[in-house]
């Protein structure tokens, strides 16, 4: 096959936003975001144009503090592309190891729910900056059938640039992933 173009980029616009607010021991945020507002041609071919649809999103959250080494972190997530929704929904607890200013340990254990497609069981390893994380999406739907039972696992790796001042965490309210 012959393309017209043999390399291709595009310029892709978002924008979101969040809120996040402290409540007694319960950080809560909010927050939504729209990718793709530009609607970028993914067309090869001068002569077709194929607009990336807008993916809106919004998403919300808890950090719940049970006590000085436990937290759950509950979550719900919805994304919306053309006539495509999801739904995600579920909780984390993450209890700490160590939390010396060196040094930060802390595990992560949590379970999600893909509405109608996928339960998600995952584990986190917290390490001073950064998070590594292990999930695995099983398949509930009739997309099992194409895919023989089987889900798909996905790895993660954050790191948190930000670096908090001491003694500036107690103003502070927006959570540190």
């Amino acid at each position: 096959e012959t393309f017209s173009r043999t390399n291709y980029s595009f310029t892709d616009l978002g924008f979101g936003a969040k809120w996040t607010s402290l409540y007694e021991k319960a950080i809560w945020n909010l927050g939504f975001q729209f990718q793709h507002l530009n609607r970028p041609n993914l067309s090869y071919y001068n002569t077709e144009k194929i607009a990336l649809p807008i993916l809106s999103q919004i998403h919300a959250g808890t950090s719940l503090l049970i006590n000085d080494k436990l937290t759950l972190l509950p979550g719900i997530n919805f994304m919306k592309q053309n006539k495509f929704q999801e739904i995600n929904v579920g909780i984390e607890g993450k209890m700490i190891l160590k939390n010396e200013s060196a040094k930060k340990y802390a595990v992560g254990l949590g379970l999600f729910y893909r509405t109608s497609d996928a339960l998600i069981p995952m584990v986190s390893i917290y390490y001073n900056k950064f998070r590594f994380g292990l999930s695995y999406d099983i398949n509930t739907s009739s997309l099992k059938k194409a895919s023989n039972n089987r889900g798909g696992p996905e790895i993660t790796i954050i790191y948190i640039a930000k670096k908090i001042k001491s003694g500036a965490h107690r103003r502070i309210v927006c959570p540190v992933y």
